[in-house]
């Protein structure tokens, strides 16, 4: 993907397929293992394991989808993280650090950013020179086809502006002490966002606000001067 001419990252399905190679090999490496830890060295067939499933027998299901929770973006593996993200809020409740106070979406902005551009300017000037130097005139049209062309590149300097913005703003502005993110794309135009919630250490603040919930005017004052 990081060839230096970008024509794997440019290519519409290789990395749809080799994505799907690395998941096939790994999954086909695994599943002896799940075999022979969680069935046994003498697995049933597949008509033991439908007249199991009728008699309601599912423990077979249960192991299977416990497994599957391994495979990056299956359900399964969804469900774990929300359970991880749950225990998570309660190990910061139990500390006092208190419950999310925060729930933030930082939204990819890849026809605008500047710097971005002349990153892709310098991947792609090898091969298409004409492209390279419509990136560094910020021609809109040209950013937002090379975005497309090298989603990975958008992909990782999306994460280091958000990685940036944490240590900066999030931590000095928000006063954001503790954070948990999901990394998303969407699927309108394929790109990359992330949603965070995250813990502020401002709990003083929050009781206080809480506590003037009735009192509109006197609520907006103790926020301004706190700012």
């Amino acid at each position: 993907m990081k060839y230096y001419d970008g024509r794997f990252e440019r290519h519409k399905m290789f990395a749809l397929y080799a994505y799907n190679m690395l998941l096939r090999k790994e999954n086909s490496k695994s599943s002896g293992f799940f075999l022979k830890k969680f069935l046994g060295s003498d697995p049933f067939t597949v008509d033991d394991l439908q007249k199991r499933i009728e008699k309601g027998d599912i423990s077979f299901i249960s192991k299977i989808q416990h497994f599957s929770s391994k495979i990056r973006g299956s359900p399964s593996w969804w469900r774990l993280q929300r359970q991880n993200l749950t225990t998570w809020m309660n190990y910061h409740a139990q500390e006092g650090h208190g419950p999310p106070t925060f729930f933030i979406t930082l939204s990819c902005a890849e026809n605008h950013w500047g710097n971005l551009a002349d990153i892709l300017a310098d991947r792609i000037a090898c091969n298409n020179l004409e492209m390279s130097e419509k990136l560094k005139a910020r021609d809109y049209t040209a950013m937002a086809q090379a975005a497309r062309d090298h989603p990975l590149l958008v992909a990782k300097f999306f994460q280091k502006r958000v990685e940036t913005w944490l240590e900066t703003v999030g931590r000095t502005v928000f006063k954001i002490k503790h954070h948990w993110g999901a990394y998303k794309f969407a699927k309108g135009r394929g790109v990359i966002h992330i949603h965070i919630l995250a813990i502020a250490d401002n709990m003083n603040v929050m009781r206080e606000c809480y506590n003037l919930q009735n009192n509109k005017e006197e609520q907006v004052k103790y926020i301004a001067d706190y700012a």
